[in-house]
């Protein structure tokens, strides 16, 4: 899945997600201030607890089974189950 130059209250944002086996991969760009506390990403995989979240190739971590926040863009997100 894809979306191209999204408009939003803090600029324009694309990102598309694609499913690789056990995990999921999102890219995000854009033109646009990050608001305070970032990008929150819900997390669409039922609820399960990811085993490992990176960000542009770092281990975060603070995710839950809920969401995952997103501090910087361009962000290459692997979200691993």
């Amino acid at each position: 899945m894809s979306v191209s130059n999204l408009p939003t209250y803090y600029g324009d944002i694309s990102y598309s997600v694609r499913r690789e086996g056990n995990q999921y991969r999102l890219n995000i760009t854009g033109e646009l201030d990050l608001p305070e506390g970032g990008i929150i990403i819900r997390n669409f995989n039922d609820g399960a607890i990811p085993s490992g979240v990176s960000v542009n190739g770092r281990e975060v971590t603070g995710f839950t089974g809920k969401e995952i926040g997103i501090a910087e863009v361009p962000a290459e997100v692997i979200i691993r189950y």
